[in-house]
Parts: C-alpha cells; sequence; structure tokens
C-alpha cells in the first residue's frame, strides 16, 4: 500500500510485515531507479499495539473504558473486570450485584431485588430489617409495621396500630396513634387527644360506643338534627330552634333550589336574587342590575376586573386623583378643594354659582326669593311655591286651600270633606262621595252622596 507520496519521484510503501519500502524512480517516472527496505516497523493491524488499544490509520486508539481488548471502538475482544462479552454485538455488559435486578455499571443499580433499596442495592428497603448474621439479608418487618430496627421493634406503625411490634389496634375512631389515650389523627367527625369528642360540623349520636353524625348541611354546629347553633358560610336562621333555622340565605348570597343551596352572588354585589341579578352593589359601584359602572364620587381603574376607586376631595366624578370633572356641592376647582360662596349648591367659581340653595337666586346667589316661593329665577318669577300657593310670585291659592281674610296674604287649607272652600265654614265643592246637608254651613258636605253609605 500507498503511504506517503513526496513527489513523482519518490514513494514510500508498507507490506504485510509491518516494514516500510522506500522507493525512487528516474525523474520521468519510467524507470524505478532505487528500491530498499526502511529500519521502521509500523504497526500493521493491531499488531504492537499496547493492551486497551487498536490499530487504525497508523496509529493506536483506545478501546471502550469497559473493554480491554478491541478491534475498534464498537467490536470488543475481551472485556474489563466485572463486565460480560455480549458475543452477538461485540459489546461489555456490566456484570450487577447479586441483589442487583438492572444496573448501568457494576456500581450502579437501576433496580432492585425485592428488599433490597440503596445505589448497589446494598441496604434494606423499607418494611424491611438486616439481619445480624451471615452475608446481607432483608427480613421483612412485623406484620403492620412499616419499618423497623428487628422482629420486636417497630420505629412506624401501620394506620391504626400501635405497640413495640405493632400489634396493637388504636381505638376505632382514630386513624394513627402512639398509644390508647393518646391519637395522632383522627378519624372524620372526630377530635380530641384521644379522638373522643365530636369535631365541629358533627354531633354526638351515641356515646357508647362514642359515635359522631353529620349536621345538616346547612350547619357549621348543630345540637340535634333539627337544631343549628351556627350557620355554615352564606347561611342565617329564619326560625330560631327549628329545624327550618339556617335555611335563608346572607347577604352576598342567594337562594337555589329545595332545599336552599346558598351561593355567593357575583362579585360587587352587596345582595342579588340571582347569578346575574344585583339588587345592591358595594360601595363605590352602580348600575345594580350587575354592578359594573363606578358611582358617583368613583373613578373605575383600569384592568380586567372593574375596580372603582374613590376620586380625590370633593369630587362628583374624576378621571384620574389630579383631574375632577365635576364637584359636589359647595366645591369648585380643578380638584374640588375650594368652597363655593354661602348660599351657592354649586359653582364654577367663587363668583359664578349654577345653582342657589332654597329660595335664592342672582350670579352669587345673593338675593332672595318672594316670601312663599321656594325656588325663582327673579324677583317676579317663582319656579317653586310652597304648599298651598302657586302663581307667577306664589301669590294665588291651589285648589283646596282658600285665602285667609286677614294680612299678610296666606292660603290655608280647606275643611277635609271640601274639594274647594271659599272660608274655612263654606264648602263651594264636595270631596267624592259627600254633599251639603245644610247650604253656607260648617255642618255642609257632611252627608253620604246618592250611591254612598256611612262607614260610621
Amino acid at each position: 500500500m500507498v503511504i506517503n507520496v513526496q513527489n513523482k519521484s519518490l514513494i514510500y510503501l508498507a507490506n504485510l510485515t509491518g516494514y516500510v519500502w522506500k522507493l525512487k524512480f528516474s525523474p520521468n517516472s519510467q524507470y524505478l531507479a532505487e528500491s530498499r527496505r526502511t529500519e521502521r516497523k509500523l504497526p500493521i493491524y493491531g499488531y504492537n499495539c499496547p493492551s486497551g488499544t487498536y490499530y487504525s490509520m497508523f496509529n493506536c486508539l483506545n478501546c471502550s473504558s469497559t473493554c480491554s481488548q478491541c478491534t475498534s471502538p464498537s467490536a470488543c475482544l475481551l472485556c474489563a473486570s466485572d463486565y460480560n462479552l455480549n458475543t452477538t454485538s461485540n459489546s461489555c455488559i456490566p456484570i450487577c450485584p447479586t441483589t442487583c435486578i438492572n444496573c448501568t455499571t457494576p456500581t450502579t443499580c437501576t433496580s432492585c431485588q425485592t428488599s433490597f433499596s440503596g445505589t448497589l442495592c446494598d441496604s434494606c428497603a423499607v418494611g424491611f430489617f438486616q439481619n445480624s448474621t451471615g452475608p446481607l439479608t432483608c427480613v421483612q418487618c412485623p406484620t403492620n409495621c412499616q419499618s423497623c430496627t428487628s422482629s420486636t421493634n417497630c420505629s412506624a406503625c401501620s394506620n391504626g396500630f400501635h405497640g413495640p411490634t405493632c400489634s396493637s389496634p388504636c381505638p376505632s375512631t382514630c386513624l394513627s396513634c402512639i398509644s390508647n389515650s393518646v391519637c395522632l389523627a383522627c378519624q372524620h367527625g372526630y377530635a380530641g387527644t384521644a379522638c373522643n369528642v365530636c369535631s365541629q360540623g358533627y354531633m354526638l349520636n351515641s356515646s357508647s360506643p362514642l359515635t359522631c353524625v353529620q349536621c345538616p348541611n346547612v350547619c357549621s354546629a348543630c345540637n340535634s338534627a333539627s337544631n343549628c347553633s351556627s350557620c355554615h358560610l352564606g347561611y342565617q336562621n329564619n326560625v330560631l330552634g327549628n329545624i327550618t333555622n339556617c335555611r335563608s340565605c346572607v347577604n352576598g348570597y342567594y337562594p337555589l333550589g329545595s332545599p336552599i343551596s346558598c351561593l355567593p352572588c357575583p362579585a360587587r354585589c352587596l345582595s342579588c336574587s340571582s347569578a346575574t341579578l344585583c339588587n345592591t352593589c358595594q360601595t363605590g359601584f352602580s348600575n345594580t342590575t350587575v354592578c359594573t359602572t363606578c358611582d358617583l364620587g368613583f373613578m373605575a381603574t383600569n384592568g380586567t376586573n372593574l375596580t372603582c376607586i374613590r376620586c380625590p376631595g370633593q369630587c362628583a366624578t374624576c378621571t384620574s386623583n389630579s383631574s375632577c370633572q365635576s364637584c359636589l356641592s359647595y366645591f369648585h376647582g380643578p380638584t374640588c378643594t375650594s368652597m363655593c360662596l354661602p348660599h351657592c349648591a354649586t359653582c364654577v367659581s367663587a363668583t359664578n354659582c349654577t345653582s342657589c340653595w332654597f329660595a335664592r337666586f342672582g350670579l352669587t346667589c345673593q338675593f332672595t326669593c318672594p316670601s312663599r316661593c321656594t325656588s325663582c329665577v327673579n324677583a317676579s318669577l317663582c319656579t317653586g311655591c310652597s304648599c298651598g300657593y302657586f302663581g307667577p310670585t306664589c301669590n294665588l291659592c291651589i285648589s283646596g286651600y282658600f285665602q285667609s281674610s286677614s294680612s299678610p296674604f296666606t292660603c290655608l287649607q280647606c275643611p277635609n270633606l271640601c274639594l274647594t272652600c271659599s272660608s274655612s265654614t263654606i264648602c263651594t265643592a264636595c270631596a267624592t262621595g259627600y254633599q251639603n246637608n245644610a247650604s253656607l254651613n260648617i255642618t255642609n258636605c257632611t252627608s253620604c252622596a246618592s250611591g254612598f253609605t256611612s262607614n260610621g
């Protein structure tokens, strides 16, 4: 074989003996000018490579770590200690410890024989203890013993048992115990150090043997199957000391079905009739049907869950903590911190009222409306009158009232059987069902009209 070509006139060859031959040609490469064997012997086909290596391209390369002799990385002839040769695949398989079912190396087990555990399966599994004599042998713990150090000494018992060998049963109300009088966990419905009392939501049904039964599902505590002493969340009494107690829903819950179940109202509802109908909203929310808008004096925050936070100061509506859109009564300004003039109900500045309090008018509510006016535009036009009056300046009496003869002008109410009157003794029209029985007399409108009868 050709192993090196330096130029067209010099070639090196190697034969099966391992020696290299030097062939020298004439300049035109037509005639062999010289040939001789070199003193260097190369390793051919693995010959002369150390143990644990193999020959490849005039080099000795390492076999795999599990192989002591090979012809290639995947073809092992002899395996390392603690490995067996698989003649089918020419690979090395680890020899597992006797307590090991499967392993990846002689010192790493992936699964152990029953009763053994650990990386080398050289310790006893939970529920087994090591025999003190001879080779490693793991013996199963006594019945009901979860872990032990010997056949007479259990360190942990199965639920329901206690004692040195876990052979003593716990009281029937205990899940686990360390003695007949000290329980670590109780059966459902029982409580106490020895699980000898009924837990919250259960009542005593029998004392010998102790038996606790669950209270009605609407009770959080009860004295009997028909008497709740406290109600579950969302329920309340509607008849004290009766089987019907805890049968109505507290605010924030609504009733559904029969027997009643109290279910939580939608978010933001204080009270509701159903899962989609609010009766009253939490503070800051309005639109009582669904409570999905913010109330006066509150603003909505961004986000998927609506939250209404109070506007600053005396803001009625706002867009942020520093910007009011409108103010509550008596206040004005960008943040509603400035007060209006004394008689202003609302204002845009200290000198400009937009509405006045009772019976005032003017740009600063500095004028008083005419007497008998509750509100007015000016001194000659009332927009609201006291009871019994009407007219531009509230200077006339409404039906059912008459003008007093004394001064100042006053409207007085007619007698209660009169529809209209001219004085306190003269009815000009009677109330429905009545008629005059003595004209021009205080006794008028005291007889029943045709089609009516007296009730007394």
